[in-house]
């Protein structure tokens, strides 16, 4: 027996008999109507400024990730400076991203504990600092929130660190976030291994060639820098970060099925 054709059936505004015969109401799209005026390209662009609206942190916090070790290691004033702007101007877009999104960031709640518990001390203790210190290193009380409680012995210099503790604190939830992706936690991996890898060998070719300094430029430090760092425990504690990411990768490499040069690159 041959089935009935499907015939779809649409309000119509001609005759009473028809009326009655509408589809099922289809849920409201939750995305942006776009009018069927609009230029194909406009259309496009939009998706692209989305896309690179959206991905924009991403990528900048995989680019901050091999350019601060090589900014000297971001230890003097104005690579410090850099990298605040750079990992402030990430929060900032992650932040945007999720507002646009209306989507709550996904963070373990045990770093989201610890690290809600370290900004609250370290900005309550800048808050509730109890001195300043001049240019001469001469003390000036001052007057705090609550006197009982403990603060800051010097309010000057705990500004730019609670700052730098929340943008490290901050960036620390950004990646919990985004490693749980698959793919982008792949990416950071290979940018923190390739960030250590670059590094070291550039440590070497300084040592080989005999460089007077770092990037070759005579600071008048002596012979304890390597690579960007002045004084070579600094970068030995970088690599004992580095190598173990290094070796994770090399194992997974040589289970893979592959010639051995694939396994090696």
């Amino acid at each position: 027996m041959e089935a009935a054709p499907n015939f779809r059936t649409h309000t119509s505004t001609g005759g009473p008999g028809l009326g009655s015969l509408t589809e099922p109401a289809r849920p409201a799209a939750s995305f942006r109507r776009v009018d069927e005026s609009e230029p194909l390209e406009a259309m496009e662009a939009t998706s692209l400024f989305a896309r690179v609206f959206h991905q924009g942190p991403r990528w900048l916090l995989l680019l901050t990730l091999i350019s601060a070790p090589w900014a000297y290691g971001s230890t003097r004033e104005w690579t410090i400076r850099l990298l605040a702007w750079q990992l402030g101007i990430v929060l900032a877009g992650w932040g945007a991203s999720c507002l646009v999104r209306r989507e709550w960031p996904r963070i373990h709640p045990v770093l989201l504990a610890a690290a809600g518990l370290l900004l609250f001390q370290g900005w309550w203790m800048t808050l509730n600092a109890k001195f300043v210190f001049d240019a001469a290193l001469q003390p000036t009380a001052i007057e705090s929130l609550a006197a009982w409680a403990p603060g800051s012995v010097n309010q000057v210099v705990s500004w730019p660190d609670v700052i730098n503790l929340s943008l490290m604190l901050g960036i620390a939830c950004f990646a919990c976030d985004l490693a749980r992706r698959h793919e982008w936690r792949k990416r950071i991996w290979l940018a923190m291994a390739f960030s250590g890898v670059s590094l070291i060998g550039f440590g070497l070719a300084q040592k080989l060639a005999h460089a007077p300094g770092i990037f070759w430029q005579d600071e008048k430090f002596g012979q304890t820098f390597f690579a960007t760092y002045r004084y070579h425990a600094n970068a030995g504690s970088f690599m004992n970060f580095v190598w173990p990411l290094v070796a994770a990768w090399l194992m997974l490499a040589l289970r893979k099925r592959r010639s051995l040069a694939e396994k090696i690159l």
